[in-house]
């Protein structure tokens, strides 16, 4: 029994609600923990990201079930301790409160699964590992974190170094009190080589992984709008120089791109959108040799210029002696043609105006953000209390008034590790649902997001409002893989490019209740102004006119000729 008693134990009040207070948050955390599992398990595709949150969850609800048998499987024997340091409505012994320590110790393998999440993120997002390679080593991730949980718990329950925990009901590795000389020195390295540094070690991760996330995603969308008002800028200026380039050139003549030395642009669109180069030329038949009369120089045999996106996003222009139309040609089969048509417009076009995908990413980065938040909201009162114990603070006058409501925030907020998991993975869901039905309550969308189409729309309620797209919500069908254009390069957002072809992501957004899209939570369409995309239009739709009017006037010149001649 320790010599000197300790300055603060919770009254026997305070020691039944601290008890009592926990249970209802322990109770959220276990059903929404088991939600996730099955969510998990049967959704659409089992990605890396599932099988962390699904291995997580499974601790979070050992957590939180150990949490709940604290105040009552505690050691309530007199050996170590003084009468007025048992907590009241404990009955366990020495054995029930071994168990209990080991159950905590395996339990703080949550903290190592929230730095897997976040090393996830960083890794797929920052440094464009794929899907593939890190399936392929997460299960060596995976089983260290078990293995070093386990054996961990072992070990301490082995040494005999769980006791009681004091002013904190339940039990884990304790020292003062229960120890003698040196031998508490061991208690105490042991309690930090466990617990103590690997937990600070994965906080820290959890943080900086973040950060590096956030700012990486914000830094490639600010250029990203960047390149698109320049782009804007440019194909402004080569619109212009096209409409001069028609006025100077009489009927009959070829126009626009060839004739009086005019300079040609041809442009590459990089992976963000932008416009790079503007490279000049000039045409071999500047007085319009070579051009057959009544032709435009789109038409004629001497030089076509033809745009094609390739699947990578990238446009080249490239010269063919036999091309007969000047046409923008898109992978997914969609052309703009020299009569001006587009069919490039999709229902859910997969451009994106700047203002909308800032948005998209800004609810990447609040994603990111509440998990970590619901990390440190759950853990961090545990951090501080055990801070000051291992600096004996509860031996000290008046720590009460620190230790109290550390303790009450900890007893509430500590076995809620699983509910905020659970309304944090499910967040982006909800609003989808809401949007669509808006006529139907939150309780009744909560219910959709988790048991799906069984869960039948109110007859009022059956109007679904048209699923335009909005921040923090995925397109209703997917766009082609080809339309996608990666934001920074292939090794910065390689995963963001992919993100909705794995299932896997920090934010999981979904739409039609099925379809899913992982960002890590964020939209791989094209960061493009909405003004470009009709620069881009309306400088093909003039070509084409320009075509159309100067064929008709060669065939109008051909058939005077051809009169003149009868």
């Amino acid at each position: 029994m320790s010599d000197r008693p300790l300055m603060y134990m919770p009254s026997p009040g305070m020691q039944a609600f601290l008890s009592l207070i926990g249970i209802p948050m322990s109770f959220l955390s276990i059903i929404g923990s088991y939600h996730i599992i099955r969510h998990t398990r049967t959704g659409n595709g089992h990605s890396a990201y599932r099988q962390i949150m699904m291995v997580s969850s499974v601790c979070d609800i050992i957590w939180s079930a150990a949490f709940v048998f604290q105040p009552f499987l505690s050691d309530n024997s007199l050996e170590f301790q003084h009468e007025d340091e048992l907590w009241i409505w404990s009955f366990g012994n020495s054995a029930s409160c071994t168990f209990l320590g080991a159950m905590t110790q395996f339990g703080l393998s949550a903290h190592w699964y929230a730095g897997l999440l976040s090393l996830y993120f960083v890794s797929t997002v920052k440094f464009g590992v794929k899907q593939a390679t890190f399936a392929k080593i997460l299960p060596f991730l995976q089983g260290f974190i078990i293995f070093w949980s386990v054996g961990t718990a072992l070990t301490a329950a082995a040494m005999k170094r769980i006791h009681p925990l004091g002013p904190s009901p339940g039990c884990w590795v304790a020292g003062d009190g229960f120890c003698v000389g040196d031998d508490c020195d061991v208690t105490v390295l042991l309690g930090w080589m466990i617990g103590g540094i690997p937990t600070i070690l994965m906080l820290v991760c959890v943080i900086v992984n973040n950060l590096i996330l956030y700012w990486h995603v914000r830094s490639i969308v600010k250029e990203g709008q960047r390149r698109s008002m320049q782009s804007q800028m440019e194909l402004s200026t080569y619109s212009s120089r096209t409409r001069n380039a028609k006025r100077e050139n009489p009927p009959g003549r070829s126009n626009s791109f060839e004739s009086n030395d005019m300079s040609v642009s041809s442009s590459s669109v990089s992976h963000t959108g932008e416009v790079q180069s503007f490279s000049r030329y000039s045409s071999r038949n500047s007085n319009g040799k070579g051009a057959k009369p009544g032709r435009s120089s789109l038409d004629s045999t001497d030089m076509a210029v033809q745009f094609a996106v390739s699947q990578t996003g990238e446009v080249h222009s490239f010269h063919g002696n036999s091309q007969k139309s000047f046409i923008s040609r898109l992978s997914d089969g969609s052309v703009f043609t020299n009569s001006g048509s587009s069919v490039l417009h999709q229902k859910n076009s997969v451009l994106r105006s700047s203002k909308k995908q800032w948005k998209r990413v800004q609810e990447v980065g609040k994603q990111s953000f509440l998990y970590v938040g619901a990390y440190l909201l759950s853990f961090g009162w545990t951090f501080i209390i055990n801070f000051l114990d291992s600096q004996n603070y509860e031996f000290k006058e008046n720590a009460a008034n620190l230790f109290l409501p550390l303790l009450v925030c900890q007893s509430l907020l500590l076995p809620s590790m699983g509910f905020f998991n659970f309304c944090v993975y499910f967040r982006p869901k909800i609003r989808t649902v809401s949007k669509k039905y808006p006529n139907e309550s939150r309780v009744w969308c909560i219910r959709r997001v988790i048991y799906g189409n069984a869960i039948k729309p109110s007859p009022a309620a059956d109007n679904v409002r048209p699923s335009a797209l909005t921040p923090g919500s995925a397109i209703p069908e997917k766009p082609p893989a080809s339309l996608r254009l990666d934001l920074g390069g292939p090794d910065a957002m390689s995963s963001l490019a992919r993100c909705d072809s794995d299932g896997a992501g920090s934010v999981e957004m979904i739409s039609n209740d099925d379809v899913e899209m992982k960002p890590n939570s964020l939209d791989c369409s094209v960061i493009m102004e909405g003004s470009v995309e009709e620069s881009i239009r309306r400088s093909l739709r003039e070509s084409g006119r320009a075509s159309t009017r100067s064929g008709r006037s060669g065939r109008t010149e051909r058939s005077k000729n051809t009169k003149s001649i009868m």
